[in-house]
């Protein structure tokens, strides 16, 4: 398995050790009668900084947002601490201490030892936030208890909101990632063997962010159903490369098959390279079984590229019937073989691979229609995602 991935499965699942307890009682031990620090600059940011997953990209998104707004936040990057034992010495950019806010983009279970390596220093006089995602209804019973380790928490959606609700005893708040128009790399169609007359829908997801959750051989089923062997369309499955997961890769290769119409790009781009990739397709699809945001289909909105999406989970606060091809769907009983989500009763989308196939035949052959949807997801991407709207949620205006 591979070491983010395995990474992931242990810290939805471990338990606070009472050590663990001990040592961030020592250094963030508020009185018990006293209200909790304000929150305000300066900011400490805490996360995955140097990772290349999802919850490291919501950290750089709102330091690069902070400092767009005139801040001077201060960054940790613990990702050495998360995936090492023991204490790992944190290195700031600058000085951290006396009142202030740190907000740790990290999952509930990493929080803990970060704050732990982080040092009382850091910690004393600050309000302690932690800016959490899930993919289900309810996040893991045993999160609960990580409830004491923060005075708040931030949500990206109202999905994962009220996943947290339902479990932790803390104030929620919902802050979007302050998604950016994405820079385009001067790369045309041919640069990833597309024709200037192809139809062409993407799919670009990570196998370790959970193969059977992006749900990547429903949509290669909804394409062939949508398109046969019809010589103008093309499925192009851009994937990055990462260790393991063979068993994942063969089912794409047997779903794909021999299939003259789907290209596999199964290589690392940087962002400039991926944006030209989203710029030279019709429409992104993303049938995914959960989302705990939705960075892809976010980024195609500020490209113009209408999504053919799932419609439930987080992606739902930003597609709509008027920005996106939404995809009907049924909630079945989560089946996870990675053993990421193992609560007992928890559902997911299972999404209707007829009504995508449908959606894929129209916009395929409605250009003006493919226009329309893409004009408005860059309208709304320009409102939704822009700094003043993240402000205004960071700072908790109304």
């Amino acid at each position: 398995m591979d070491a983010l991935l395995a990474l992931k499965k242990g810290i939805s699942r471990t338990p606070i050790g009472p050590s663990l307890r001990l040592a961030y009682a020592r250094a963030f031990t508020p009185p018990r009668d006293a209200a909790p620090p304000p929150f305000g600059p300066p900011y400490g940011v805490a996360g995955l900084l140097s990772t290349p997953t999802g919850i490291g990209e919501a950290a750089r998104l709102s330091l690069r947002a902070l400092e767009a707004l005139g801040e001077t936040p201060v960054s940790f990057d613990v990702s050495e601490i998360i995936r090492t034992a023991g204490s790992v010495t944190v290195k700031e950019t600058d000085a951290f201490e006396g009142p202030g806010t740190l907000v740790t983009f990290l999952n509930a279970p990493e929080t803990p030892k970060a704050l732990q390596a982080m040092g009382r220093s850091r910690l004393a006089g600050k309000r302690v936030v932690g800016f959490w995602h899930w993919e289900l209804p309810r996040v893991p019973a045993i999160w609960k208890g990580y409830g004491a380790f923060v005075h708040e928490v931030l949500a990206p959606s109202r999905f994962v909101a009220d996943a947290i609700r339902a479990v932790v005893d803390r104030p929620v708040r919902i802050v979007a990632h302050p998604v950016q128009e994405p820079a385009v790399a001067p790369l045309d169609r041919s640069a990833f063997g597309l024709g200037p007359k192809d139809f062409v829908a993407l799919t670009v997801f990570n196998i370790d962010s959970g193969f059977h959750r992006k749900n990547p051989l429903g949509t290669i089923r909804a394409f062939v159903e949508a398109f046969g062997d019809r010589p103008d369309a093309r499925l192009v499955i851009k994937t990055r490369v990462v260790s393991g997961h063979e068993r994942e890769r063969a089912e794409l290769r047997n779903a794909a098959g021999n299939h003259p119409g789907i290209v596999w790009l199964d290589q690392t781009m940087d962002a400039r390279d991926l944006a030209a990739l989203m710029r030279s397709s019709d429409v992104l699809v993303s049938l995914h079984r959960s989302e705990g945001f939705g960075l892809v289909p976010s980024q195609a909105m500020w490209l113009g590229l209408p999504s053919v999406a799932t419609n439930w989970s987080s992606t739902t606060d930003f597609l709509n019937d008027e920005n996106a091809a939404l995809v009907d769907y049924r909630l079945v009983p989560v089946n996870d073989p990675f053993g990421v989500y193992t609560q007992r009763d928890e559902v997911w989308a299972e999404p209707d691979v007829g009504h995508a196939a449908s959606w894929l035949r129209r916009l395929a052959d409605d250009e003006p229609l493919r226009k329309r949807l893409g004009e408005r997801a860059r309208t709304d991407a320009a409102r939704l995602f822009s700094l003043e709207a993240f402000a205004r949620a960071w700072r908790g205006a109304p």
